[in-house]
């Protein structure tokens, strides 16, 4: 049993790396008969440079000065140690610049198929105060030039996360188009991401949108669902406007009047109202108490202070302790005494007219509702969306470090799933072997991927486990439980009784064999008899004697009596 148990730990130690050894990432990959519309994990640095296009033009909103995308992404590992090598992140190395790159889709992703799979990994390596590190999909539409990419730009969807101070998000935003008049319209959606430690632990995050072709979405964080909800009813604009809108054209008249309540007009000051008097007073009742101190000053020169060493008097002049408070003035109170001040009762403030409900009140004004001529029904606005022609990142960060990794569009769940264990759990594991945080289940995942990469294990497992048990049951020897003895009986006249085992007939020990006795009439001997007896019980119910054995205790008092004389 213990070389099958050190098989299975060598193998398992084979198989896992040790913490001074740094494991070599390989990048992760979708089934061979997945479609991925945009698949990036920055493995080959002249790949990169021939795929992804920097953006030479400027922001159209803000300082011009400031505005320009000075910001310069880096090819390179995370600059933790003790991870993993051989990964390379898109890093945004500096802080307080405005950053703008982008890269076309292999394939145009046209919103035929029945989903839509987006996710990319994040990593905050110095944590995150305030910036951004979503991404955009940029829209199909005439004349683009990713090198004229910028904050402006049509895109289809927006999505990942944004902090600034206390205000963090996670973004999802459609920018929809109206059939009826033409125009986009941003709709954010409504919910809120329930965690949001991912912005200050310096770990590496998977973030994914889920949008099925009924508008149901769903926002993972790590694949534990952080945002679900359908686009139809949980988008703010709605995506289908209200049938009504208020009236452009309409004005609120000019003798509208809107207020509620008002001033009574007729209302006076009354005659005795005083607005001039104070609201404080001198106490004209108060008393000086008597311990209290006129002439004692309220500050006294310390006497603990001590003249400096170095002090000069022809350079710094005479030199005087400082002053400090008076210890007489807290304790009875000294210089000069006044009254202190109470409230007025005669003050009452400045006069102000009751207010009243305005008798010419016309309520609240609203224009008018007209039909909205933009109004359209739409129950599957998912067909509607632009078709997706390139993913960018248009950023500005105060901290450095940011850094991207394994970017997937596909339509299909279960090979974005495929992706994220191929990648991102794989340095999720690891992460946590360097940290210290493997949890139970982590290993047992463990023990189960190395039994399915070596079916033999499992064999191996059931030996380990079920072998103690059968060698515990045939060689451990099963205790035979005795039965406890019965104690004799103390009463002479009682009939001897059948034990509780229904073994053996228990009778009366034969007489000992002792020097004469008195007669059982004496009261000395039934003393002594008693005594005998107790302690026959005591010994018979500890099980130290059998029931047919003559006590010692017996034997020994009954020598020591001696026959008692007749007067």
């Amino acid at each position: 049993m213990l070389l099958l148990l050190l098989s299975v730990l060598s193998l398992f130690a084979v198989s896992t790396p040790s913490r001074s050894e740094i494991p070599i990432f390989s990048p992760p990959t979708v089934p061979e008969t997945a479609t991925a519309y945009f698949m990036e994990t920055f493995t080959d640095y002249d790949e990169f440079k021939s795929k992804w296009v920097y953006s030479e033009t400027k922001k159209k909103e803000g300082d011009a000065d400031i505005a320009k995308y000075d910001g310069i992404f880096h090819l390179s590992e995370l600059s933790v140690p003790g991870t993993w090598s051989g990964d390379n992140y898109l890093v945004m190395k500096d802080k307080a610049k405005h950053y703008a790159i982008s890269a076309p889709l292999d394939t145009h992703f046209r919103f035929q198929d029945d989903t839509l799979v987006v996710q990319y990994e994040v990593n905050f390596q110095q944590g995150l105060d305030c910036g951004g590190a979503y991404i955009k999909l940029i829209s199909q539409q005439d004349g683009l030039d990713l090198k004229h990419f910028h904050d402006q730009t049509g895109y289809t969807i927006m999505f990942g996360p944004d902090k600034c101070g206390v205000d963090s998000k996670i973004h999802f935003i459609l920018r929809y188009k109206n059939p009826i008049t033409g125009e986009y319209e941003e709709k954010h959606c409504d919910k809120k991401a329930t965690d949001t430690g991912f912005f200050s632990d310096k770990k590496t995050h998977a973030f994914q949108l889920i949008l099925h072709s009924n508008g149901d979405f769903d926002v993972a964080i790590d694949l534990f669902s952080q945002m679900s909800g359908n686009i139809l009813t949980d988008m703010t604009p709605p995506i289908q406007p209200p049938r009504e809108i208020p009236d452009p054209e309409d004005k609120k008249p000019d003798d509208w009047d809107d207020r509620e309540r008002i001033q009574d007009p007729e209302a006076s000051k009354p005659e005795d109202w005083d607005e001039d008097a104070p609201k404080l007073i001198q106490d004209e009742n108060a008393v000086r108490p008597e311990e209290w101190n006129e002439d004692a000053p309220s500050e006294i020169p310390d006497p603990d202070a001590v003249r400096p060493d170095d002090w000069d008097d022809d350079e710094d002049g005479d030199w005087e302790p400082p002053y400090i408070s008076n210890p007489l003035c807290e304790e009875t109170g000294c210089g000069e005494w006044e009254s202190p001040m109470i409230s007025n009762p005669s003050y009452k403030g400045k006069w102000v007219a009751p207010m009243i409900n305005n008798p010419d009140y016309s309520g609240v004004w609203a224009p008018k509702q007209i039909q909205n001529p933009g109004y359209f029904e739409e129950a599957e606005p998912y067909f509607k969306l632009t078709p997706i022609v390139a993913v960018g990142l248009e950023l500005w960060t105060m901290n450095e470090g940011i850094a991207f990794d394994n970017f997937l569009i596909t339509d299909s769940l279960q090979s974005g799933n495929f992706f994220l264990k191929d990648g991102y759990m794989v340095k999720y594991d690891i992460e946590k072997d360097a940290r210290g945080e493997r949890s139970l289940n982590s290993y047992l995942d463990m023990f189960v991927d190395l039994a399915n990469d070596y079916p033999y294990i499992w064999a191996v497992y059931a030996a380990v486990l079920v072998l103690p048990i059968v060698l515990c049951c045939c060689l451990c020897p099963t205790r035979k439980r005795t039965p406890r003895p019965t104690p004799p009986s103390t009463d002479p006249a009682q009939e001897p009784s059948e034990n509780v085992t229904g073994d053996s007939e228990v009778t009366d020990p034969p007489p000992a064999e002792t020097e004469p006795v008195s007669p059982p009439s004496s009261p000395a001997s039934k003393k002594e008899v008693q005594i005998s007896d107790n302690s026959q019980d005591d010994e018979g119910a500890t099980g130290s004697l059998p029931a047919d054995s003559e006590s010692p205790s017996v034997r020994k008092r009954t020598k020591k009596t001696k026959p008692r004389k007749d007067t």
